[in-house]
């Protein structure tokens, strides 16, 4: 199993999990991936989610028809973690 690490922009965070419906798979992933512990400075700017590299494929395919701005974002964790 791989694990991804994304950091997205509040705003982007934000946008996406609107674009999403609440019963959707992404929207489980947004809302459940979030690294805790953050501090709310850093949490203002970005959004640390920590999720499997399947969940974060499916996850890109969302941000690309939802909301493309949060897809470059998704897509530097996902291809970090394919050269670890």
């Amino acid at each position: 199993m791989v694990i991804v690490s994304i950091e997205l922009h509040s705003e982007h965070y934000d946008s996406l999990l609107q674009c999403c419906d609440e019963q959707s798979f992404e929207y489980w992933v947004l809302q459940n991936s979030i690294v805790p512990g953050q501090t709310p400075l850093l949490m203002r700017r970005k959004i640390k989610i920590m999720c499997e590299r399947e969940q974060a494929t499916k996850l890109l395919g969302a941000a690309l028809r939802l909301y493309p701005k949060a897809a470059d974002a998704i897509a530097v964790g996902i291809g970090t973690a394919n050269k670890l």
